[in-house]
């Protein structure tokens, strides 16, 4: 799936039952390094629904600088029990299931002047 700059992009999977109150899926997103001069990304978020909006201020980060071209993001989802927060407030879990199969996301590059 090809994401363009500034889009969003809705990732769906397979609902895995009833999760209990302080359950969650967890969704995992990373961006390898591709080719010299590329650093990799990763970050996560929690749902309740067997869904998740990407866009904004969330998938920016995955988006490569133009002269690095289009990057493959690889993205998979677990089912985790939230413990706590970090210090800035990020969900903290423990997995409760194995990860699923990972998916890739075509993103865009960066435009120069973004």
């Amino acid at each position: 799936m090809q994401v363009a700059w500034k889009s969003e992009v809705v990732l769906e999977w397979d609902l895995v039952g009833e999760l209990a109150e302080d359950e969650y899926y967890r969704i995992d997103l990373e961006r390898p390094v591709s080719t010299a001069g590329t650093t990799a990304y990763g970050d996560y978020a929690y749902s309740k629904e067997p869904k998740y909006v990407l866009g904004g201020a969330f998938l920016d980060p995955f988006h490569p600088p133009e002269p690095q071209g289009d990057s493959a993001v690889y993205w998979w989802v677990r089912v985790v029990r939230k413990t706590g927060e970090d210090a800035i407030g990020k969900p903290l879990g423990v997995d409760l299931s194995p990860t699923s199969e990972k998916r890739i996301l075509i993103v865009e590059a960066k435009p120069a002047d973004a």
